[in-house]
């Protein structure tokens, strides 16, 4: 299998596991919201910005904007004022939103389990040793700058 071949496969794989997931407890309300509710998660001992989410996510201000307003009103984040820069706004992930994320991650660890559940330890490793792979060819690469449109 070329190269083609594969990265055809790969994308249908993809498309196929997209579609078991839409069965998921928050496509609907919280759908593309999760990266930032995890960077928060993740990264809570820091005071996150906004600007901080755009360039740590790749997504727009705008977006950003959208976003951070519909978990604001969900009250899964709130936003304050810097104590060092009265000018910077800081985003802080509510109890709320904690639990929410750690629902996420349940439902994601369920599936993984799920999906995992017929492979061998081996197998597990393999896949893990070809998607580090990946991930370095990606970052050796990542000064390419393929533009699309």
């Amino acid at each position: 299998m070329d190269s083609k071949e594969f990265s055809s496969k790969i994308r249908e794989l993809f498309i196929r596991i997209r579609k078991i997931r839409k069965t998921s407890h928050f496509e609907g309300s919280l759908k593309g919201m999760f990266p930032v509710l995890n960077y928060l998660n993740d990264n809570e001992s820091l005071d996150i910005t906004p600007t901080m989410l755009e360039n740590n996510l790749c997504v727009s201000s705008a977006r950003i904007a959208r976003v951070l307003n519909q978990l604001e009103k969900k009250k899964l984040v709130l936003r304050t004022k810097s104590k060092n820069d009265g000018r910077k706004t800081i985003i802080i992930l509510t109890k709320e939103g904690k639990d929410i994320v750690l629902k996420h991650h349940e439902i994601v660890d369920y599936y993984l389990k799920k999906a995992l559940m017929n492979l061998t330890e081996e197998d597990m490793n393999s896949f893990l040793n070809v998607l580090e792979h990946m991930v370095l060819n990606l970052i050796e690469g990542e000064e390419d700058n393929v533009k699309i449109i």
